[in-house]
């Protein structure tokens, strides 16, 4: 019986969360790395196998950066946050869960709040639907609308945010705005 040699390399995204200096200093900043660093492991390198080289190459984070990175797991992550806002914002910032944002409108003018619309939705789970497939997610209930002067498009796969950015680069006026800075807290 004739064998042959078979060589499998599987690359996937991390489950876990890598945060160098400036993400610790974001969480510091907003003074939710306590809480978020209980919940880390250190790194202090790693080891990096170049295509078509024969030796793996040692990347020591301390001597190069000066200091180790720190990694999480994003579920833990997420949970970490999730207390964090709970504990120190629930006055101003609302959770919503099993949520997903059915459409958002732009202000008639630059620096005008935005209307988002939400829909409250329910996974049902399919006669003979094979564990970790794409789940069957159905509306419930009405519509909701919340005005926002400020979006964050990190709603996924889907975004809904990310489609309601991307614009005609042939129209006559674009509004859409990129930008980097820091946003104060008061």
């Amino acid at each position: 019986m004739e064998t042959t040699e078979l060589t499998l390399l599987c690359l996937q995204r991390s489950y876990n969360i890598g945060m160098d200096a400036k993400g610790q200093g974001l969480l510091k900043s907003i003074g939710a790395w306590e809480r978020v660093e209980s919940h880390c492991a250190e790194v202090v390198g790693r080891v990096d196998y170049m295509p078509g080289g024969d030796t793996p190459v040692e990347v020591d984070f301390i001597e190069k950066f000066g200091y180790p990175i720190k990694v999480i797991q994003r579920d833990c992550l997420t949970a970490v946050l999730r207390e964090e806002i709970e504990a120190k914002y629930a006055d101003k910032i609302a959770m919503l869960y099993n949520h997903e944002c059915s459409s958002l409108l732009w202000g008639a003018q630059p620096g005008d709040p935005v209307r988002l619309q939400f829909q409250q939705t329910q996974r049902i789970v399919q006669e003979g639907e094979v564990r970790g497939a794409r789940p069957t997610v159905v509306p419930v209930g009405e519509p909701i609308s919340i005005v926002a002067d400020f979006v964050v498009g990190a709603d996924g796969a889907s975004s809904r945010v990310r489609d309601a950015m991307e614009c005609d680069t042939e129209a006559e006026e674009v509004r859409l705005f990129f930008c980097s800075g820091q946003i104060c807290r008061k």
